[in-house]
């Protein structure tokens, strides 16, 4: 083998990539396999990480890198990091025992413990129903030594002795997941990131969150020797989406996520990057009123809200005063029959995010439909509608009310939409009801209306299907185009305008219903060096978890069966799902809920 000294890194790290996809290819052939013995012993450091570090999925080949370990002491202290940088549990698949062993592991080797900085936590939290809790899959039985190990890291975690007998119970007889987990989370001093499905409560995530941001001066003889979370710079949570108990019908299992024992991750020293999934704020200005700290550091802020927006609710907006500054926000707000939450936003988001006028660089306000509760929009299966005037004859006094409303609007529009003065703002994803007035469902726009509250810098801009879009077809060309155009006057070319043209109907279908024509625009786009494109995507990313498809999905599988359950009127107990690439494999409902 020529000296590794004498190549490039890419090149030595192609000869890796080579030598890991054999041992796989050749698994069931070892005369075949390349023998990682035959390495040399002794190479230079930096083509080594090199290589390690553009292996192509490398957390897939855990095996080929275990091979690499044993080559020697060099190959062993570069690889293992690779090996152990990110931990992944699946709790419907593994089982009580790996996440112990794996904690074992973790306690006796801190090593080890100092590689860990990804954690993904999927479908654990759930406690096994009685009837399951014998299974053997479902049991732990501790060793008199194994007692001890987890004793002293239950104190070193800042648990008193009654925590200790109750966290031992829960383990040993009800095969609870959550002590193991916790205490995990206090042992992995170098975790920068978490994605992670949380219970609806759990009092031992909720004492690790709170000790994580206690001050180590004036603390009580009880404080932990290991804090959770201090070095976190990223953490993005999704409820798991039921309740697991022995009682009640399915649709009584399902909670969002809410702040109740979550509230100190707003305040955790490091962190950058907090996205909350399928939310429900309720009971956050009171908590935040109880639980007054130090401003909080998150700079980046994703809330998917799965509970309509109040306009006597101050919840979400407490959430938006805690950060000090804010870059980057994505807000997905529910719609349903009896809710606006257009108008809501309008009348208290602007006002909210005024202080972030000049740190602002990404904004998405996005609206989702709750599909039970919301009918399809006028226009919403593509007719491009004119205004029409059939009405109901035995409805007059509605239908001049209407008319009225309507010429009083068109002769003087309402504005509320500041955006004009967010001179950082460089992303815009926005509904456009937004943009205009209170009266938007009849407002039309005027030539110059988005060159005259739009920002100037604005190098990306995003229009999603809007609820009331049809009643704006034929308004959005023309001031498109006047925008795009003037924009390269005052602030440059823009990179992308993007029409996201998906909306979903009352049963939960994606439809497609196009604004209308953009000629003018895509025109003035292919002049300016803009790129113009229309989407049908068929979710967006606030919807679909974004970067967290994964983990989202997990969750989104575990509620479809309920819901199909719940459709049957039968026991879900009962059922099991049939082995699937794509979903959970032979799951009964005991191994979904561990």
């Amino acid at each position: 083998m020529p000296d590794p000294a004498s190549l490039p890194p890419e090149l030595f790290g192609m000869i890796l990539h080579e030598v890991i996809r054999q041992n796989r290819d050749n698994h069931g052939s070892p005369e075949k396999r390349f023998d990682p013995a035959l390495l040399p012993l002794e190479i230079p450091s930096k083509d080594l990480d090199a290589a390690v570090r553009r292996l192509p999925d490398a957390r897939s080949e855990e095996r080929q890198l275990s091979d690499l370990c044993r080559v020697g002491k060099q190959w062993r202290d570069l690889v293992q990091p690779t090996l152990y940088e990110t931990f992944t549990y699946r709790g419907e698949r593994q089982s009580l025992r790996n996440l112990w062993l794996y904690l074992r592991t973790i306690l006796s080797r801190p090593e080890l413990a100092s590689c860990v900085k990804h954690l993904e936590i999927r479908a654990w939290g759930c406690w096994v129903i009685p009837s399951d809790v014998e299974k053997p899959e479902n049991q732990l039985t501790l060793s008199q030594a194994e007692r001890v190990v987890l004793k002293a890291a239950i104190g070193d975690a800042g648990f008193n002795e009654k925590d200790e007998f109750n966290m031992f119970w829960a383990i040993e007889k009800n095969a609870d997941r959550t002590p193991l987990m916790a205490i995990l989370l206090t042992r992995l001093p170098n975790v920068e990131s978490i994605q992670a499905h949380v219970p609806a409560w759990c009092y031992y995530l909720s004492e690790i969150f709170k000790k994580a941001i206690e001050k180590e001066e004036g603390t009580t003889n009880r404080s932990p020797r290991y804090r959770a979370f201090q070095k976190l710079s990223r953490a993005e949570f999704f409820c798991e989406g039921y309740h697991c108990n022995d009682t009640g019908h399915p649709w009584e299992r399902y909670y969002d996520l809410n702040l109740d024992y979550l509230w100190p991750v707003f305040y955790l020293p490091q962190l950058k990057v907090l996205g909350l999934y399928d939310l429900n704020p309720r009971g956050a200005a009171a908590i935040f009123d109880k639980n007054a700290r130090q401003i909080s550091p998150v700079v980046d802020l994703t809330i998917v809200l799965d509970h309509p927006l109040s306009e006597e609710n101050d919840d979400l907006w407490t959430l938006l005063d805690l950060p000090e500054t804010l870059d980057t926000l994505r807000l997905s707000v529910m719609k349903t029959l009896e809710t606006d939450p257009v108008t809501t936003l309008k009348r208290k988001l602007w006002p909210s995010l005024d202080r972030f006028k000049d740190q602002l660089f990404h904004l998405d306000l996005h609206e989702h439909v709750n599909e039970f509760w919301c009918p399809p929009p006028i226009g919403a299966f593509g007719e491009e509608e004119e205004e029409q005037d059939d009405y109901d004859d035995d409805d007059d006094d509605s239908y001049d009310s209407y008319q009225e409303e309507k010429e009083k609007v068109e002769k003087k529009p309402v504005y509320c939409c500041p955006l004009r003065s967010f001179l950082s703002l460089k992303h815009l994803a926005v509904v456009p009801d937004l943009l205009l007035g209170d009266q938007y469902k009849h407002q039309k726009l005027t030539t110059g209306y988005l060159r005259a509250h739009l920002p100037n810098r604005l190098t990306k801009l995003t229009l999603y299907r809007s609820y009331f879009a049809n009643f704006l077809y034929h308004d959005w060309d023309t001031s498109l185009e006047v925008y795009v155009r003037r924009h390269e006057d005052e602030g440059g070319p823009m990179d992308m305008i993007l029409i996201n043209e998906r909306f979903v109907d009352s049963e939960g279908s994606s439809m497609f219903t196009p604004y209308g024509s953009f000629e003018k625009t895509e025109k003035a786009c292919q002049e300016q060096g803009t790129v113009f494109q229309t989407s049908a995507e068929a979710e967006h990313e606030l919807e679909n978890g974004g970067r967290l498809t994964k983990v989202y999905t997990d969750a989104e599988n575990i509620r479809g069966h309920f819901e199909y359950m719940t459709t049957l009127h039968r026991d879900p107990r009962a059922y099991s799902w049939s082995s699937t690439e794509q979903g959970y494999g032979a799951m009964t409902w005991s191994t979904i809920c561990i």
